[in-house]
C-alpha cells in the first residue's frame, strides 16, 4: 500500500455563502464549521496514482470515492492507495483523519470505462428510492447538451498555490481533480433548480478521463444528464451524470451524487 504523508488541506471555498463550505452557513446546520469540499481531498491522491499507474493515469485514470466523513481546513488528513489488481488495475483508496475516521473511500483504475464501481452499485440501488420533498419536482431523465465549458487559466493560477499535493502537469495547465469537476459541473444548473434555503455537499464522485487530462483556457461542452432521486434519513440525494467534449471528442465523465439538506 502507497501512504501518503499528513496534509492539512484549505477551505478555498470558506467565502462562498450559502454553501455548507462557508462557516456561518454550515453553523446554521449545527456544524463546527465550513467542511472542504470533497473534490479537495480528491487532489491529494494525485501523487500516489501517478506513481502506481503512471503518466497514463492523466489521460485515462478513474478515481471513484465515496465521502464518509467531513473535515474542516487544517485538519489533518492522509491518503492510501492499495495495490493494483494486475487483471483488473484497480486499486483501492482511503483516505483519514488523526482519529482514523475514514474521509472517502473507493477505488481507482486506468480504461475499462464499463466497470462496475462500488458507487455505479449504490446508484442501481438508488434507482428504486422515494423522493423527498425538496427535490420531488425534479425530472428524473432530463438531459442538457451542448452546455459551453471552460476553466480559464487564471483560475488555474489563483488555485495553485493552495493545492494540497500538486504535480508538475498542473504547470503545463492540467486541471487538478477539483478544477476538472468544476468543469463537468457546468450542467448541473440546466439540470436541477433548488429549492431555496438548501444546500448541498458531495456524496460520491466518480471523475473518469477518456482523452484527458482536462485544460485550463480550452472551450469544451457539456452534456448532462438527471438519473435518479432520493433521500436519507438526514438529507435527499441528487444523481446525474456529465461528458465533457472538445470538437465532439469525449474527454471526460463525471457521476456525482450530492446530498441535498434543508437549512433551519
Amino acid at each position: 500500500m502507497l501512504i501518503g504523508a499528513w496534509k492539512t488541506p484549505v477551505n478555498i471555498a470558506a467565502h462562498a455563502e450559502g454553501s455548507i463550505h462557508n462557516d456561518e452557513t454550515a453553523k446554521q446546520l449545527g456544524l463546527e464549521g465550513g467542511w472542504i469540499a470533497g473534490s479537495i481531498h480528491l487532489e491529494q491522491f494525485a501523487p500516489l496514482l501517478l506513481e502506481r499507474f503512471g503518466p497514463y493515469w492523466l489521460n485515462a485514470g478513474t478515481m471513484s470515492a465515496h465521502f464518509r466523513n467531513a473535515t474542516l481546513s487544517g485538519q489533518p488528513v492522509r491518503a492510501m492507495l492499495g495495490m493494483a489488481d494486475p487483471g483488473t488495475r484497480f486499486a483501492g483508496v482511503r483516505m483519514e483523519d488523526e482519529a482514523g475516521r475514514v474521509v472517502c473511500e473507493g477505488v481507482a483504475f486506468t480504461g475499462e470505462p464499463g466497470a462496475v464501481t462500488p458507487i455505479r452499485k449504490r446508484l442501481a440501488a438508488n434507482h428504486a428510492a422515494t423522493p423527498g420533498p425538496l427535490l420531488s419536482d425534479v425530472e428524473i431523465g432530463r438531459k442538457v447538451e451542448n452546455i459551453p465549458s471552460m476553466i480559464p487559466e487564471s483560475r488555474l493560477a489563483q488555485d495553485l498555490p493552495g493545492i494540497t499535493a500538486p504535480i508538475a502537469a498542473y504547470a503545463s495547465g492540467a486541471l487538478p481533480a477539483n478544477l476538472s469537476i468544476d468543469a463537468l459541473r457546468a450542467v448541473e444548473p440546466h439540470l436541477v433548480a433548488l429549492p431555496s434555503g438548501c444546500v448541498g455537499l458531495y456524496g460520491s464522485i466518480e471523475l473518469q478521463m477518456l482523452n484527458g487530462p482536462i485544460e485550463a483556457g480550452i472551450d469544451y461542452t457539456c452534456n448532462g444528464e438527471v438519473l435518479c432521486v432520493g433521500q436519507t434519513p438526514r438529507t435527499e440525494t441528487l444523481w446525474y451524470s456529465s461528458e465533457l467534449l472538445r470538437e465532439g471528442r469525449p474527454v471526460a465523465r463525471l457521476l456525482m451524487m450530492s446530498r441535498i439538506m434543508q437549512l433551519d
